[in-house]
């Protein structure tokens, strides 16, 4: 059964489309969390920044369309979703390290 006495209080989430305005979160999002597999990731495929700005704008212009996560007001990860056809789509899930989500980066 329920009890009150060991409700927590959670901090207010919301999961959100991204639009142009949180290109730069976005960007910052995906740079922050590749951190995490330097060394992990081969030598030929790691560059700073991990994905160039120019990269993210390609791959939103080829039909990825992006979803954050905000933990109160800032944009703390993202998801991006991109329609495969007709057996399923693809999703890329990254979030700010350190965070105990953090997934693999894309290579090259």
């Amino acid at each position: 059964m329920y009890s009150r006495a060991k409700a927590r209080t959670v901090s207010a989430t919301t999961i959100r489309p991204c639009g142009a305005a949180d290109l730069p979160a976005l960007f910052s999002i995906v740079n922050d969390a590749a951190q995490a597999y330097k060394g992990v990731i081969p030598a030929d495929c790691w560059h700073e920044p991990y994905m160039p700005l120019e990269q993210l704008k390609r791959e939103i212009g080829e039909g990825i369309a992006f979803w954050g996560y905000e933990s109160g007001s800032t944009l703390v990860g993202m998801m991006g979703i991109q329609d495969a056809g007709r057996s399923a789509s693809s999703a890329m899930p990254t979030c700010r390290a350190p965070s105990a989500a953090k997934v693999s980066a894309r290579c090259c």
